[in-house]
């Protein structure tokens, strides 16, 4: 039989998955800091952009201070700009910050990844 301190606790195995995902969100962060474009950080990482859009959003729900600012013709101003007046058709309804809708207003003309993004610089 077993004893008890040869059981692993899966309490400390959560733990241990938690400090690696703060570690993930903190290695994009320090990416974000130093101004890398997404590509850039994407490839690094490892990772898809779209994981580095979910990165950015969980950032900045922590602190909304960090500056992506540098990041937003990653799309060009047209589309920003058309992506958010589609949000604004939205404005005050619980489909306000969804992007179905909007991709669903937009067609073809817009991908997901390009709603999501232009997500992050709503006011």
């Amino acid at each position: 039989t077993l004893e008890k301190h040869e059981i692993e606790d899966p309490s400390e195995q959560l733990g241990e998955e938690k400090k690696k995902k703060g570690d993930t969100y903190l290695r994009t962060k320090e990416m974000i800091l130093a101004r890398m474009p997404l590509d850039e950080i994407a490839k690094l990482r490892e990772i898809k952009k779209s994981t580095v859009f979910s990165h950015i959003e969980i950032l900045r729900e922590g602190d909304n201070t960090i500056d992506i600012s540098y990041l937003r013709d990653e799309i060009g101003e047209e589309k920003m700009r058309t992506i958010h007046k589609a949000f604004a058709a939205f404005r005050g309804s619980d489909m306000e910050k969804k992007l179905s809708p909007v991709k669903d207003l937009l067609g073809q003309a817009v991908t997901f990844d390009e709603i999501r993004f232009a997500r992050l610089f709503l006011d």
